[in-house]
Formats: structure tokens, sequence, C-alpha cells
């Protein structure tokens, strides 16, 4: 490599850093402007939007910094975490690492979606390891929808960790968190689950993929509208599946084991079918078919 493409490579991850910041500045701001439009009560203050924002960015931080360490372990080049601001209800669309160069096999590509959702699983058992003596908030208002991992934590902890929608900006964060983790992992072309089940064998095109889609417009359908809106957003940012340079280096028993179990506690641990008490799509089409 010559001393001119050590330069355009520098100035390329330069631009890749400056383009990375400023999208996770903008994104904060824009948590921090949803939580105070969208999700404040009487007795909101700015404080309670900086701990939602903070709360949440630290644990999708924690998330994307899995991604990019397991990567470089097994030397193959991502991009920074690129955080995407959405300024409406929840006031992010999450994160994304792109994957510059195929992974050297399936089990590179494996770990490497893994350990996202579980960089981020640990960091919000941390979190709520923290609750109890981080808390000033009681609880009120209509409740969320509780994922298992919260309803875990007030039993645990003994103390009352199910997010309602006036109650502690720190629960709502980690619930956010919670919602945004369990979508990322549908099993779909550019979402980690997809990644998942691609690295297993997988096909990630065809009939799986419009037999997962259709599964999410019912949830819109018969829970909540807005996953209408996430079936839409999916398929706008879907990529074409990544490749590795390895196809052929089998996968061993023991590391499929371990990932099925790993995917399968992370998703029922967060997932949240029907994330917030509004109307489900059916709700939506009786009110428009009234005289």
């Amino acid at each position: 490599m010559t001393r001119m493409d050590l330069l355009d490579e520098d100035a390329e991850l330069g631009a890749e850093q400056v383009f990375s910041l400023v999208l996770f500045a903008l994104t904060v701001l824009s948590l921090l402007f949803a939580y105070l439009y969208w999700w404040a009560s009487e007795t909101t203050s700015m404080l309670d939007g900086v701990v939602f924002a903070v709360t949440f960015s630290v644990l999708m931080g924690a998330h994307e910094v899995g991604h990019w360490l397991t990567a470089r372990r097994h030397g193959f080049a991502v991009s920074l975490p690129m955080f995407i601001p959405f300024p409406i209800v929840f006031g992010t669309l999450g994160a994304i690492i792109a994957i510059k160069e195929r992974p050297p096999n399936r089990r590179a590509m494996l770990e490497m979606a893994l350990a996202g959702p579980a960089f981020g699983f640990v960091a919000m058992l941390v979190v709520l390891g923290l609750f109890p003596l981080l808390n000033g908030h009681v609880e009120t208002g209509d409740l969320l929808g509780v994922p298992l991992l919260m309803r875990m934590g007030t039993w645990l902890l003994g103390v009352d960790c199910i997010p309602t929608a006036g109650g502690s900006p720190l629960l709502h964060g980690v619930w956010l968190a919670c919602v945004v983790t369990g979508l990322n992992l549908v099993p779909l072309r550019g979402l980690d689950g997809g990644r998942v089940f691609q690295a297993l064998g997988f096909p990630m095109s065809g009939w799986h993929e419009k037999v997962v889609l259709a599964a999410l417009v019912a949830l819109g359908l018969y829970l909540w509208a807005g996953w209408w809106v996430w079936v839409v957003v999916i398929v706008l940012m879907r990529d074409n599946g990544a490749k590795v340079a390895d196809e052929s280096k089998p996968i061993g028993t023991i590391v499929r084991v371990v990932a099925w179990l790993t995917y399968a506690v992370i998703l029922f641990a967060v997932c949240v079918p029907s994330p917030l008490a509004l109307s489900s799509g059916l709700d939506f089409i009786s009110a428009l078919s009234l005289p």
C-alpha cells in the first residue's frame, strides 16, 4: 500500500468518524425531543429527558460496540455505529453497522451478529440492577408493553421495574432498548436476526422472507398498528445479506446450540409484541369504515 493510499484511507476514516459522531449527537437530541414532546406528563422535567436519552444511548452503544469488537477480533472491517435519529414517538430507529468486507467464515458472522444483542442485554441487566439505587419516580399511568426482562427484574430486585407512561425515564430507556433489540432479532436481511439465521444456514430471501413479513403485518393487524411502520422501515433498509469468504468451514454442534440458546433467551427476554397501548390495525380499519 502506497503512502497516498494510506492518506486516502485516513481521510475516509476521519470522515466516517465525523459522520458517526454527528448522527449520534442528532439521535441524542432526537431522543430528548421525543421524550419531552411525546412522552411528557405534568411532572416530566428536562432532566428526565436527559436520563432517558443517555440510558438508551448507553444501551444501544453497548450493542454496537459488541458488533464492532467481535468483527475486529475476527479480522474483518465494519463501519462505525451509525445511529438513526427519528423524532417521532420513540426518537430513533436504532443504529446500524455496515459490513465493509466479508467475514472469514460463517462462525465469524454468527458471533458478530449475536455479540451486539448479547452486549446490549448484559448492559440492560446492569442498568436494571442499579435501578433501585437510582430511581426517584413512582410508576403511574398506563402500562407499556412489558418485556419478560423487566418482569424478572421486579421479581429478583423486589422493586417495581414495570414501566408505565408516567414513570421512570431510566425504565423507559431500558424499555425502548428492549423494543429495538427485539425488532433487530427478527430474521430478515439487514437485521441481526437475519445474519444469525444466515450464518446457521437458513436462506434469507424468497418464501422465508415473505412469511416473516406477513407475520409482522399480522402483528400490526391484531396487536399494534405501529408494526406496519416497522415493516416499511425494514423493507427500505434491508440489504442483500452478508456473504462470507469461506462457506465451507462448518460451525460445530456446540457453537450452534449455544447460538440458538443465546438467540432464544435474549429474544424472549426483550420481545414486546404490543409496545404501546394504542389501537390495532383492525381498530383503525373499523374507525375508517364508520359513517
